[in-house]
């Protein structure tokens, strides 16, 4: 009786609906196909656009192939999550994913699965990597241990050495249809127009639209930093490097996800732009060194000339 009750709760799991997931159903369905055949790679490396559903996509098929809960995985003793460190004096998450990282969640894979299955590993900062972690992970790619699984994640393929990509199942993820994420909304409470504002704000990314549907202070200060951005687009360039100067406070200033929060808010501003044929040309060119300012301040220039760098631009 023990037995058949776990069978079932193990079906449940198993073949239980991806709505955590919003969108990208082709991907969702191809990974339940090798589920169910048993024909997983032992690498997969998700690309796309921050908060377009890389995570939560991995978070699923994690709990799928170790049979348990998308609320359990955090602590399943067969799945290793790995992020950059937190610096013990600031607080704060730095932006290097060191090697010793790696090098541990080898030893880790290297053990015997607790469940006797599948033992998962997901590297959320992936792009983070040093050279030795890379290295260091290329090793453990080229010999992966048996029934080992590792998920990478990346905005795209070019952020990580081409060795390791080489190594991995690419999956592209693009951006959700506007009317998958209102779904989403409307069934987690939100009422229709909002939730058709918030699509709207989130070009095609679940992950921003249920942010500020669950966090309403995040919503606010989102939109302070439109409205402040869009004040100074016209203004001279004394004024817009002052923004650059004062718009964080120092600690903000180190505080790697408040700077990208202000590139979001800054983007959807330049998007919003490119509907309007008198300013689509400033816009696409300002749009294209955002993106480069985001990725040199990922990459460790300091938030204050990143800024000044897109502030410039017009």
């Amino acid at each position: 009786m023990k037995m058949a009750f776990l069978s079932i709760v193990l079906c449940v799991i198993l073949f239980a609906p991806m709505d955590t997931v919003i969108g990208h159903e082709p991907v969702k369905k191809a990974f339940e196909r090798l589920i169910l055949n048993g024909s997983l790679s032992h690498a997969y490396l998700f690309t796309g656009p921050e908060s377009v559903g890389k995570t939560t996509l991995m978070r699923m098929l994690s709990a799928r192939v170790l049979g348990t809960s998308e609320e359990k995985i955090a602590v399943h003793p067969d799945c290793s999550w790995v992020t950059c460190p937190v610096d013990e004096k600031t607080g704060v998450r730095k932006t290097i994913l060191p090697v010793e990282s790696i090098r541990d969640l080898r030893e880790s894979l290297a053990m015997s699965a607790f469940s006797g299955g599948w033992r998962v590993a997901v590297i959320e900062d992936a792009s983070a990597m040093n050279a030795a972690a890379a290295n260091a992970l290329l090793k453990m790619l080229e010999e992966p241990p048996a029934r080992t699984l590792v998920f990478l994640r990346a905005a795209r393929p070019d952020d990580l050495p081409r060795t390791i990509v080489s190594r991995a199942q690419v999956v592209r993820l693009k951006p959700v249809a506007s009317h998958a994420i209102i779904s989403a909304l409307v069934e987690k409470g939100a009422g229709m127009k909002e939730a058709q504002e918030l699509a709207r704000i989130a070009c095609g990314r679940p992950g921003i639209a249920l942010r500020f549907l669950l966090d309403r202070q995040a919503y606010a200060d989102w939109r302070v930093q439109t409205e402040t951005f869009l004040r100074h687009l016209h203004l001279g360039v004394a004024d817009r490097l002052a923004l650059a100067k004062h718009l964080l406070s120092k600690d903000e200033l180190t505080h790697y996800d408040r700077g990208l929060a202000v590139f979001q808010a800054w983007e959807f501003v330049l998007r919003d732009g490119l509907r309007a044929p008198e300013s689509s040309r400033r816009s696409v060119g300002a749009l294209e060194r955002l993106a480069q300012s985001r990725e040199a301040f990922r990459r460790h220039t300091p938030l204050q000339l990143a800024f000044e760098h897109v502030l410039l631009s017009f």
